[in-house]
């Protein structure tokens, strides 16, 4: 892309030139993240890729932690030996299990492995030794914990990156708060490149305005009115208006900023100023969020 960019070509002229047929086949070529890097080398990629395999480490040992957790239950169910309880649960438990009207004989349900292994091997009473609830009540605080851990460990890791790193968003800052009427950009570039940084003028490459397009809504659809009255007009062959075409051609330049149309437009209120260099965007924040 660099490349494209110094010649003056499409990317695609660069690509043909290298005996590439598409960009897939290109990426396909370039070499590859090896099986046990660090994390941390997808950091080029983007923070959100770091994030994603380290969220991934940490439910695979969510996942461990509670399959290691349930072995002592598990046990406790496979060794109790009271799913048989289930065939006749009003000799056990005959208020909670009335015993019901005959409707005929039944196979008996075989009993498998899996089914001793589930809570129902404590038989129809339900009482289960401490140590089962005892257990799951730790694993609830133990995921607490680890859910803290990782949100810690989240905005920890995307700093570190972030740092390592350099986006367009580390020269630029958000400015909100100014009035409809500052649509000059020359206006604001000046006033950052003399206020931003206390005692020192900085550059600044690039201001964009937000402007409220709603304010222009119902222009839109007037001129979509009278462009959709001008074509039924011409489908049926009847003549047109004389002065439908000047309204839509005056409507079409209230919409063209190139044409004028930037006199009606205010401005949201937001500007993106993009600065030369890092340093000064870290500390004009520092400034003016601050009382430098």
């Amino acid at each position: 892309v660099k490349e494209a960019q110094d010649r003056n070509v499409d990317v695609r002229d660069i690509l043909t030139e290298r005996k590439f047929n598409s960009w897939a086949e290109f990426a396909d070529s370039c070499g590859q993240f090896p099986l046990r890097c660090r994390l941390k080398e997808f950091s080029e990629l983007g923070s959100g890729w770091v994030l994603y395999f380290y969220f991934l480490r940490f439910m695979m040992a969510v996942m461990f932690i509670f399959v290691i957790m349930h072995f002592p239950i598990l046990i406790i169910y496979a060794t109790h030996g009271s799913l048989e309880e289930w065939s006749e649960p009003h000799s056990f438990a005959p208020e909670a299990h009335p015993r019901p009207t005959p409707q005929g004989p039944t196979e008996p349900v075989p009993l498998t492995w899996m089914a001793r292994l589930s809570p129902g091997s404590l038989g129809v009473q339900g009482a289960s030794p401490a140590l089962v609830p005892f257990c799951y009540t730790i694993g609830s605080w133990l995921l607490c914990i680890l859910i803290a851990f990782m949100y810690a460990l989240v905005h920890k890791i995307d700093e570190e990156v972030d740092l390592e790193t350099t986006h367009p968003n580390d020269f630029a800052i958000l400015v909100e708060g100014l009035p409809s009427s500052a649509k000059e950009e020359h206006v604001i570039k000046e006033f950052f490149q003399e206020n931003a940084v206390a005692g020192r003028r900085v550059e600044v490459v690039k201001v964009v305005i937000a402007w409220n397009v709603g304010q222009f809504e119902p222009t839109a659809k007037e001129l979509k009115k009278l462009r959709d009255r001008r074509v039924s007009l011409r489908i049926s062959g009847e003549a047109e208006e004389a002065d439908l075409g000047q309204q839509i051609q005056v409507l079409e330049n209230r919409l063209d900023l190139s044409k004028g149309g930037a006199a009606e437009l205010k401005s949201a209120g937001i500007a993106i100023v993009v600065f030369r260099k890092q340093a000064d965007q870290v500390a004009c924040l520092a400034r003016w969020h601050g009382f430098a």
